[in-house]
């Protein structure tokens, strides 16, 4: 896949875990509780989690494209 193809996969990837994260913590949400802020933590390991070997494939290839980012695995700094 080329860098401008995984670049526009990953924003609409990155742009539905924004909306969801909108959703969950602001406004009067239940999920948007400062005396459980375990629940934001949970919600973002769940998605990191349910989505690590689609970043690890296409994430991966962006990232090795961009020089500046040289040698950075994204897998080891989820540690997944």
């Amino acid at each position: 896949m080329s860098s401008t193809m995984t670049k526009r996969s990953l924003q609409c990837v990155l742009d539905e875990l924004g909306r969801r994260f909108n959703y969950h913590f602001y406004g009067d949400r239940p999920t948007n509780s400062n005396a459980k802020p375990e629940w934001f933590f949970t919600q973002l390991s769940v998605w990191i989690s349910n989505n690590i070997d689609y970043f690890d494939e296409n994430g991966q290839n962006f990232v090795d494209d961009v020089s500046f980012f040289a040698a950075y695995e994204i897998k080891l700094k989820f540690n997944v």
